[in-house]
């Protein structure tokens, strides 16, 4: 989630307030990867790719089942990787 947190920009606080943009900041971010409707402010070409680089490991981090979440080690190389070939789950 914190990766997650870097990448949008603000902090997902309280799941239990009825705000729904903090219950949905996990599809909120999903959006933000895929392009939809949502964006935010970056400096330059090289820091969108890093932000949607993290914002796609984040989203395979939290993943329901812990079964579909990536080993530390798969995370470290997809980290370190160029993120050409990530896709968001």
């Amino acid at each position: 989630m914190l990766l997650l947190e870097m990448v949008g920009g603000r902090k997902n606080t309280n799941v239990s307030v009825e705000d729904s943009f903090q219950i949905l900041y996990p599809e909120w971010i999903h959006n933000l990867v895929e392009g939809k409707d949502v964006q935010i402010s970056v400096e330059d070409d090289a820091d969108a790719k890093i932000a949607k680089k993290l914002a796609i490991v984040g989203l395979w981090c939290i993943q329901w089942n812990p079964a579909d979440r990536p080993s530390m080690k798969t995370v470290v190389q997809m980290l370190e990787g160029d993120g050409c070939e990530l896709v968001a789950p």
